[in-house]
């Protein structure tokens, strides 16, 4: 498993225990949310050119073959923005529940009286 510099990740030799840092998730979180909203520009961007190529009067095979590729190709990028959407949302959520758990656990332990 891959780690993040300076935060800990779960290792074979933990005994099962899931060591994170909810701020490192979160700022990776930021990073996937970042790249979808770049993508979506980029999109948006290239649709606008696209749309005006093609209401020019380009027509004929070479039109109808690059008109089905960017149909395609928009689609593959709607697509991929609703997983990176999705991704980042469910890395806010385990960012969350390790915080909460971690908060829980803490109060926990600090009530024992040892």
């Amino acid at each position: 498993m891959g780690e993040v510099e300076g935060d800990a990740a779960e290792s074979s030799d933990s005994g099962g225990v899931v060591e994170v840092a909810p701020d490192a998730v979160r700022a990776v979180a930021r990073l996937i949310s970042q790249a979808g909203t770049e993508l979506r520009s980029a999109l948006e961007s290239v649709s606008g050119e696209v749309k005006s190529l093609l209401e020019s009067g380009w027509s004929g095979p070479a039109a109808t073959r690059f008109t089905r590729g960017w149909t395609e190709t928009r689609d593959s990028g709607a697509e991929i923005l609703s997983a990176l959407t999705d991704l980042a949302e469910a890395l806010r959520r385990a960012a969350g529940v390790y915080e909460s758990t971690e908060d829980t656990s803490t109060t926990q332990f600090n009530s024992l009286k040892l």
